[in-house]
């Protein structure tokens, strides 16, 4: 499955064998199989509808702080939006994430209206 999501992404951001430590503010957890630290809106579009369309669950992670990880590891793919990610979204008037509204409102069926993490419009 992995090297299906390599064609469609820069491979660069698909890690495997990742200590949680390294990733949460709590410096624990044990080695989590896939993350996915997409860089832009239309790369965690493309993710997320890859898992979907494998039927695959995941999670979602922010920066990892607050975020307790067993020493079990995490055998579901993450996707990891972190600090680089953050800078490409931008917080409006109206009280609604841009990027969120112009990539994933025309689309009902996406997995943003599934609860899947992604923002709250």
């Amino acid at each position: 499955m992995l090297n299906e999501l390599k064609k469609l992404v820069d491979e660069n951001i698909i890690k495997e064998k990742v200590s949680m430590a390294d990733v949460t503010t709590f410096k624990t957890g044990g080695i989590a199989d896939v993350v996915v630290y997409p860089n832009n809106i239309d790369e965690l579009k493309t993710v997320v509808e890859f898992f979907h369309e494998y039927k695959s669950e995941y999670y979602v992670l922010g920066n990892g702080s607050n975020l307790l990880v067993s020493d079990k590891g995490i055998r579901k793919p993450i996707i990891c939006l972190g600090h680089n990610f953050s800078s490409s979204w931008s917080y409006n008037s109206s009280s609604h994430w841009k990027a969120c509204t112009r990539s994933f409102a025309k689309n009902a069926s996406s997995s943003h209206y599934r609860g899947a993490g992604i923002g709250r419009c």
